[in-house]
């Protein structure tokens, strides 16, 4: 790819830049008041500005349900993009609109995943994207560089879901926050193993993360051939435990979606262990393609049928689940086994739920067995 990202925007540490980013987004996780700011503001370059309807679909409440049409009726007035209901935002943003090199604001956890395909994407907080938005352009200081050699291969069974989430437990044992990752490429890694690797890298505290070819200081190796299945658990700061936990744990909820958990390549990995099996009467499991590309590719390829065979229940395409707020809510005390990003006290109903995260594969495992 070059080393024109590297060059334009990261000349120093330290060095303040004055980025002029190629897409600003905006997505319906706005709450109540920062939607009716928005309202008051017209984009300086409304052809880089794309709205999302993908995280609360269809919407869960009158409020969400207001929240949504005051977005979708700013963006026809001011004559932006508009994706309604589709699937994942970032996802879609690979699917359909960023290209390498590019550098792309918006909020949410989950914008360095965009480094998949050599883009920079940053999250920012409201105040600092409606900033972008009428004026065009972003300044911020230059972080340090932490360049990454992947090296070696993951073994049978496991993930890159797994090596991600060890990653992330590496970087802050390193003390690596703050610092801007940079993966060196490795032809043998899909677009979708690439998002988990950057968007878990911002889970760590990192700016932002994105693979390329070029090298501007000595790497650090992580490698592969050492991760193991591990289980993210419930309430931390993505502590992880080495599966199966011992003493088994029982699941009243199994989630395979999300951005980290709903792609191809995630939905083929399930499929694989349920084919055939029937899902645990002790539970509920609960599908959802992360976009409509991906739903359409699982039913050509049989997944869909795969899971509904099985006794899950394949849901519309987006956030789902992980989202937390319409789908799969749990009640005090149930246990929620995941492929989402997020295991806080809440985030998947109530806030005595216990939520862990895990793989595709041990996601699939745990919907036959009913324990963890």
């Amino acid at each position: 790819m070059g080393n024109s990202l590297l060059a334009r925007f990261l000349p120093s540490e330290g060095t303040q830049c004055l980025l002029m980013p190629d897409y600003i987004i905006i997505n319906d996780t706005l709450s109540m008041e920062s939607v009716n700011q928005l309202m008051t503001l017209t984009p300086k370059i409304p052809e880089k500005v794309i709205v999302f309807i993908d995280h609360d679909t269809p919407n869960s409440s009158i409020e969400v349900g207001e929240r949504q049409r005051k977005l979708i009726n700013w963006a026809i007035e001011k004559n932006v993009r508009l994706e309604k209901c589709q699937g994942i935002g970032y996802l879609r943003l690979l699917e359909t609109y960023v290209q390498p090199n590019q550098i792309i604001v918006g909020i949410g956890a989950h914008m360095a995943g965009l480094g998949a395909i050599g883009a920079l994407g940053l999250t920012l907080d409201v105040t600092s994207l409606f900033k972008v938005l009428c004026e065009g352009t972003l300044v911020m200081s230059s972080p340090s560089i932490t360049t990454i050699a992947l090296k070696g291969s993951l073994k049978p069974h496991v993930t890159t879901q797994d090596a991600a989430f060890m990653l992330c437990e590496w970087i802050k044992k390193k003390h690596l926050e703050n610092s801007l990752v940079v993966f060196m490429d490795r032809q043998d890694l899909t677009v979708g193993t690439r998002f988990d690797f950057c968007h878990f890298m911002e889970q760590a505290g990192t700016v932002s993360a994105f693979f390329t070819e070029e090298v501007l200081v000595t790497p650090q190796e992580f490698f592969l051939n050492e991760v193991e299945d591990v289980v993210a658990l419930p309430d931390s700061d993505y502590k992880l435990a080495i599966a199966p936990i011992q003493p088994q744990i029982a699941v009243n909820e199994i989630f395979i979606g999300g951005c980290r958990g709903g792609k191809i390549e995630d939905l083929r990995a399930a499929a694989i262990i349920l084919k055939g099996k029937r899902v645990s009467s002790k539970l509920h499991v609960i599908v959802a393609p992360a976009t409509s590309t991906v739903y359409r590719q699982a039913i050509q390829e049989g997944l869909i049928d795969i899971f509904i065979d099985s006794g899950a229940v394949v849901m519309n395409q987006g956030c789902s689940v992980c989202w937390g707020k319409a789908q799969g809510i749990l009640d005090a005390g149930e246990v929620l086994v995941s492929t989402g990003s997020y295991q806080y006290p809440g985030c998947s109903g109530d806030k005595d739920s216990k939520v862990y995260l895990v793989s595709p594969i041990t996601a699939a495992k745990c919907a036959i067995t009913g324990y963890l």
